[in-house]
């Protein structure tokens, strides 16, 4: 599975868009995760899931016997540098219609400090 991802800046913050089709929420993985560089989010999603014929489909089977006819495993994971100015403590992700979207609100970052050298 290679979901599509998209990743806007705005005034606000940031907003990545996942396009997820076929996996439920209890499937995905959202985490962010502090490097020596820069913090990444961590999007992962496994799913594996039998697709079954309904009774009233299934031709010839005894009453209440479900026949699977199509087993599917996907599985992904996908590692995105996020700004440093970015709240770690403000991400938040939410999941309709296949559709993953993960706010995250920018923190003023603190002004560079100076520091005079003296020249000998």
């Amino acid at each position: 599975m290679r979901p599509r991802f998209d990743l806007q800046e705005t005034s606000e913050g940031v907003v990545l868009t996942a396009f997820t089709p076929g996996l439920r929420k209890e499937e995905l993985n959202v985490e962010v995760v502090e490097t020596d560089n820069a913090p990444v989010l961590i999007i992962a999603g496994e799913s594996n899931s039998t697709v079954t014929k309904s009774d009233d489909q299934s031709e010839g089977t005894v009453a209440g016997t479900v026949i699977p006819f199509q087993a599917k495993y996907a599985k992904f994971e996908r590692r995105i540098r996020i700004p440093q100015n970015v709240d770690r403590e403000s991400v938040k992700a939410d999941y309709q219609d296949g559709m993953l979207t993960v706010t995250m609100s920018r923190k003023a970052l603190p002004a560079p400090q100076k520091q005079k050298v003296l020249i000998h």
